[in-house]
């Protein structure tokens, strides 16, 4: 979440309005001062600049009602002239790009309501009808314009331009200005400034609150891709294909490929449980699956993530009660165990995608670039060339007759590696083939290593940076 001021664009309401009454009316219309505290963050969610009113010249407030499936808004600003206007928009972007703009207004007509649309690029506005809004109360009172309406959270008639804002945080853009009589088109006014921030309408919280659930959005983002694209993929990758590497070598009485990929799952497991926490602590439990595209793909989001999540904490459950090596059921458990730590790893990615992938001009973090999805394309590609490289190389050892069937440690204990048949091509071998390991291909392999891992740190970082100043 962020506050930004910034001048808004020109609003043109040309048609579409509703007159609700003229001149001065009474503060009985409205429920409450809109500068009190009351509810705020409870029963309402609201832009709390009581400590600054003399910048806080507009302002909104808004209460989600999922029961009939809108949100109450109220809006109010400081009326600068005679003919002036104070007005919200709703829009994916940070700025007045592609935004549904609500407006109420005082001018020579009297008191009216419209709605507009603001263009991608220019500044020319197109009225809207004003569809999917009810109860709408425009006054005037003590040299501010007020106004309430309920808007629907979503609206099922292909209506691209009204956002669906059940579950989903859009940028607020707020603006108070002048209005041309009997125009109803709204003027930039240099000293008037509007507040943008990003949010879940479908949520109640004072903005102080809005920003640090975005960071537990943001937080969530950046645990799931450190565990999966930093640290999980590293650790497949030393499991699969690194096991006759080093054989002279230890990290904690163990052979250094089980040690680094013991301490990549590890750190992974740890990332992700608190990643799977957090965003439940955001959301406040589980998603509903509701209309619209945006919806769905946030649903598909959740569902994918609690199945990726199980995985990856049943699989080192399966690791812990492994069968003994060279018992009947060890080559089940080593299949077992690298097929569900591949599903998970491959989920994942899908389930980070359709957070990243833009749908329909819209990201789950508003301000999230689009080419942030292409990185994650980027590094998906680079991983399966890299394991293709991998596995010529590893072929290319089995038919000199080296063996992956490395143990772990010295010791005849139940920590083995996989000493039978395996996803990687793995089969028992005599005691004297298994002494036959060796170093040679060492360098290239290391080389290889040594691309992959900063392959998956780069793009880590890139995509955690990217989400974090989103």
């Amino acid at each position: 979440m962020m506050n930004i001021w910034m001048v808004p664009a020109v609003l043109l309401l040309s048609s579409t309005y509703l007159v609700t009454g003229h001149g001065d009316d009474t503060h009985d219309e409205f429920q409450g001062d809109p500068y009190s505290d009351d509810g705020c963050g409870e029963t309402r969610g609201c832009f709390d600049c009581r400590d600054n009113l003399a910048t806080c010249k507009v302002n909104v407030a808004w209460e989600p009602n999922p029961h009939e499936g809108v949100v109450k808004f109220t809006l109010w600003g400081t009326k600068v002239a005679d003919q002036a206007h104070v007005s919200v928009g709703i829009t994916p972007t940070g700025n007045m790009a592609n935004a549904d703009v609500y407006s109420c207004i005082s001018d020579d007509t009297g008191l009216v309501m419209g709605r507009s649309r603001n263009p991608e690029t220019g500044r020319t506005t197109t009225a809207r009808p004003l569809k999917g809004v009810s109860g709408q109360e425009v006054s005037v009172m003590e040299g501010m314009i007020r106004c309430q309406f309920n808007r629907n959270m979503s609206l099922d008639d292909g209506d691209d331009e009204f956002f669906d804002i059940n579950n989903i945080s859009y940028f607020l853009i707020l603006s108070a200005g002048t209005a041309a009589g009997g125009t109803g088109q709204g003027h930039d006014v240099g000293a008037n400034r509007g507040l943008s921030a990003s949010v879940d309408l479908s949520q109640t919280f004072s903005v102080g609150a809005g920003e640090s659930m975005a960071y537990l959005m943001k937080l969530h983002g950046c645990l799931m891709i450190i565990a999966w694209i930093g640290l999980a993929s590293v650790g497949l990758t030393m499991a699969r294909f690194f096991k006759p590497m080093w054989p002279d070598s230890k990290l904690c009485d163990v052979k250094i490929w089980f040690a680094v990929h013991r301490a990549c799952m590890v750190l992974a497991l740890l990332l992700f449980v608190i990643g799977f926490i957090v965003i439940f602590v955001h959301v406040g439990g589980f998603l509903e699956l509701g209309d619209g595209t945006e919806s769905r793909r946030r649903f598909s989001h959740a569902v994918l993530g609690v199945i990726v999540t199980a995985l990856g904490v049943i699989n080192p459950i399966m690791a812990i009660f492994r069968p003994h090596p060279g018992t009947p059921k060890r080559s089940i458990f080593n299949w077992a165990h690298w097929a569900v730590g591949t599903s998970a790893l491959i989920l994942s990615f899908v389930t980070i995608g359709l957070a990243l992938v833009p749908i329909a001009e819209i990201n789950i973090l508003p301000n999230l670039q689009g080419y942030t999805f292409w990185v994650l394309i980027g590094f998906c590609v680079f991983m399966f060339v890299m394991w293709v490289i991998f596995e010529v190389v590893r072929c290319s050892t089995d038919s000199e007759g080296r063996t992956n069937d490395i143990p772990l440690s010295d010791k005849n204990d139940t920590v083995q590696a996989a000493d039978d048949t395996g996803p990687s091509g793995y089969y028992p071998r005599s005691s004297h083939e298994t002494c036959q390991t060796t170093n040679e291909g060492s360098m290239l392999k290391t080389i290889l290593l040594f691309i992959f891992s900063l392959g998956a740190v780069f793009a880590t970082a890139f995509l955690i940076i990217t989400i974090a100043i989103a």
